[in-house]
């Protein structure tokens, strides 16, 4: 998305700065559910945004403020310092292609077959490129995978090469990917 140009016009909100954050949810075999983007406004002085983007829909993520859409255009008011809100992507294919596989004390099983079993669980991931998406974004953008695990379901969690950090009774698991290359992971 691009802000506006004419932010700085008569009652449209001083802006410091914008960040965009991208975030799929994806199938337990690795297909797209959702794409969404959260977009952070730094404010400088209060008044109107406008910003654009493909989105279905949106929602502030701020206060309880309304916010106008109409076709690419989001026009939001805004008092806060810091301005949230989320863009509900049209657009459902990523820059990747990713494979998610598990198995089960060694034989592979389906993931709805997972629930209630007992033994060794592995996952498997692989990311390539998604040729039919521009490989700008593909060849210059970190890609970053989290697993979500529930630690009264999962224990002695082996990640190599991620970052495992605690969020309240679950471990998120965050792997980085860079720019123009592949994943190949294994978690246990």
């Amino acid at each position: 998305t691009v802000s506006d140009p004419a932010a700085s016009a008569p009652g449209n909100a001083e802006i410091k700065s914008k960040d965009e954050v991208i975030y799929a949810i994806l199938a337990s075999d690795g297909g797209v559910r959702a794409i969404y983007a959260v977009n952070h406004f730094a404010i400088a002085e209060a008044g109107s945004i406008k910003d654009y983007g493909d989105y279905t829909s949106v929602k502030n993520l701020t206060d309880t403020a309304p916010m106008t859409q109409n076709g690419d255009a989001v026009t939001m008011q805004t008092n806060a310092e810091n301005f949230y809100y989320q863009g509900n992507m049209a657009i459902t294919e990523l820059p990747w292609i990713f494979d998610i596989s598990y198995s089960l004390d060694g034989v592979k099983t389906a993931s709805q077959e997972l629930a209630g079993k007992s033994g060794k669980l592995e996952i498997h991931i692989t990311t390539k490129q998604n040729a039919t998406v521009n490989s700008v974004f593909y060849e210059n953008y970190v890609l970053q995978i989290s697993v979500t695990l529930d630690t009264e379901k999962c224990s002695d969690i082996k990640a190599p090469g991620a970052t495992i950090a605690s969020a309240g009774k679950n471990k998120v698991i965050a792997y980085t990917v860079m720019p123009g290359k592949d994943a190949d992971i294994s978690l246990s």
